[in-house]
């Protein structure tokens, strides 16, 4: 029995594997006489309202087709205008029509498949004689808004069956997980460039990571292209800048810089050569322990109050409550003080770091301990920190973060020295501890300790 679809017409597929609902899916004869693959928008599923097309015949003027036509010995072509010529899907008809059945489906996820199945008894049931598009996770548009086949952030693998398969990276999960195709959310709080980020000095900036996902390609979405990096250098361009979400790194030294989401991800099948077996993304994750920020409030009588917290053992409720008995003790002692002194200076640098048993510094000695403020651990609010290291009694080094300021030179003497009182004064096991600070001229340097970072 021969069947066609006229121009106009629609094939459409499934919601899912187990709905028949109309899904994403259409095969359209458009009037033009091309035929395509339509995949729509997901939330609408409006038959106006089509994100992109993943598969076209070609078969417009100046002899456009008229008719898809599945004849009875399975061969399935474009009729053209004139009546005689054909543009067949594919030109493979792998047994004689009168010892199979036929079917040709669209399938919810999007492939357009012929089948076969022989008529005798022990037979193996429907087999696959071809497929459409050839690998469907490869198609995609740099003009789409969604992914065809698998969700925002996830991977499409193509099976033997020429079906996809989608699969969320490692720290991400389905956000409906009774749709398998759908979204992946991130399992971890993403980084953001918003004020938070601003208004906080970091101690320890470097809390994300990046996590190596091999033969995995997000070919869109990039925002950033390097040339002839090595992979150090490509994986520091990311970690150093809030908006990277992942990078992609390939053999051609080429750094690709990615956001949220990610788009049309796929990965590379085994055993044969790809492009993409040769590259790799990195995802940025968090690495479940946060930096240690310092941040200041201005009270209304009162200087600049800093109070340096931790977040190493996540963010618990015990913890969050030390935190805030921490500070409101702190705060009520610097109440206390400043009824006593009416505001008195806190006196010399030397005087201060006698009393919290803290190490003056010239700018010098933190010149040579940084190797001149080469190797940066991250950056804040307020400044820049350098890894350095430091000798102590016995000859010993031992590492420290030193944070420069490159604000505090428009304040005034007294508000240095009290940051540098209030941050000595804290004593918490989770706590990054205060070693010294330097004070010379307009340089406002605070050193701590970085050992076991």
């Amino acid at each position: 029995m021969m069947q066609s679809i006229e121009i106009g017409s629609n094939l459409s597929s499934r919601l899912t594997e187990t709905s028949f609902k109309k899904g994403r899916f259409r095969l359209h004869l458009g009037d033009d006489g091309d035929l395509k693959l339509l995949v729509l928008n997901s939330k609408s599923l409006a038959e106006t309202d089509v994100y992109f097309s993943y598969y076209e015949s070609g078969t417009t003027e100046p002899n456009p087709g008229t008719r898809l036509v599945f004849n009875q010995s399975g061969y399935m072509y474009v009729l053209r205008s004139d009546n005689a010529t054909r543009f067949g899907i594919k030109e493979n008809v792998p047994v004689s029509s009168g010892d199979v059945y036929r079917r040709a489906v669209l399938h919810f996820d999007g492939v357009f498949a012929q089948y076969h199945h022989s008529k005798e008894q022990g037979s193996n049931g429907w087999e696959l004689a071809w497929a459409v598009p050839d690998n469907i996770c490869e198609k995609s548009s740099e003009e789409a808004l969604g992914n065809v086949a698998c969700g925002f952030n996830s991977i499409c693998i193509l099976g033997d069956d020429q079906r996809p398969k989608c699969q969320c990276p490692e720290k991400f999960s389905l956000m409906d997980p009774s749709d398998e195709y759908g979204d992946c959310k991130p399992d971890f709080e993403m980084q953001t460039c918003g004020p938070e980020n601003n208004e906080t000095e970091n101690v320890h900036v470097n809390v994300y990571e990046l996590m190596r996902v091999d033969r995995t390609n997000w070919p869109y979405g990039d925002y950033q292209r390097y040339k002839n990096y090595d992979e150090d250098t490509c994986r520091n361009a990311c970690l150093s800048d809030c908006f990277c979400a992942a990078v992609v790194y390939g053999n051609d030294r080429v750094c690709w810089l990615k956001r949220f989401p990610l788009s049309f991800g796929q990965r590379a099948p085994n055993g044969n050569h790809d492009d993409r077996r040769d590259s790799y993304t990195l995802i940025k994750v968090l690495k479940g322990v946060v930096d240690v920020p310092v941040t200041r409030y201005r009270g209304r009588n009162s200087g600049w109050l800093i109070i340096a917290c931790s977040v190493l053992l996540g963010t618990s409720a015990l913890f969050n409550f030390i935190l805030l008995a921490l500070y409101r003790r702190m705060n009520k002692r610097e109440k206390r003080k400043k009824k006593r002194s009416q505001a008195r200076d806190i006196g010399p640098a030397t005087s201060t770091a006698v009393e919290l048993n803290l190490r003056v510094f010239t700018y010098r000695e933190l010149v040579v301990a940084t190797g001149d403020f080469m190797d940066e651990l991250g950056r804040g609010g307020f400044g820049i920190v350098y890894k350095g290291f430091i000798k102590i009694s016995g000859g010993d080094e031992v590492a420290v973060a030193v944070k420069k300021l490159d604000r505090v030179a428009q304040e005034n003497e007294k508000e240095f020295k009290n940051e540098v009182k209030v941050i000595g004064q804290i004593h918490h096991k989770n706590l990054v501890r205060l070693i010294g600070f330097c004070n010379e001229g307009h340089s406002r340097l605070i050193v701590y300790d970085h050992t076991g970072h």
